[in-house]
């Protein structure tokens, strides 16, 4: 290969190597806070996992007839979508979504060994 030919696969190379390069920038910057999302919420005081106290939910706890109970009485009209457990806490979610009309999805956190809800949050609905 002549000299020229050498620079221009290297500008070449250089220069279509940047698209590729925003990309996987942009999957570092938004995959950190989901790799490191446990010493964010401590550092941020929003770490309610770590200031309770009891098994993981996925251990014991209370039943899960009554769980569910109390998160379709924060809702009503709402049906279970499904059950989170936590293999390090004794957090519980349970998710609840419209029955047949396009509410809004909730999600509901409790700890399987204290009584009140933790977190609710809404979510708006797919349309």
């Amino acid at each position: 290969m002549s000299r020229r030919a050498i620079r221009i696969w290297y500008l070449i190379h250089k220069w279509s190597s940047l698209i590729p390069t925003v990309f996987l920038l942009m999957l570092c910057v938004t995959g950190l806070p989901l790799v490191f999302h446990d010493e964010i919420d401590a550092a941020m005081a929003g770490d309610t996992e770590a200031t309770l106290g009891g098994p993981p939910s996925a251990d014991s706890g209370l039943p899960l007839d009554v769980m569910l109970d109390k998160a379709l009485a924060g809702s009503p009209g709402s049906v279970p979508l499904f059950m989170a457990f936590s293999q390090d806490s004794p957090l519980l979610t349970v998710t609840t979504g419209p029955a047949l009309t396009p509410l809004p999805t909730r999600w509901i956190s409790f700890s399987s060994t204290v009584q009140p809800a933790l977190h609710w949050a809404r979510r708006r609905s797919i349309r």
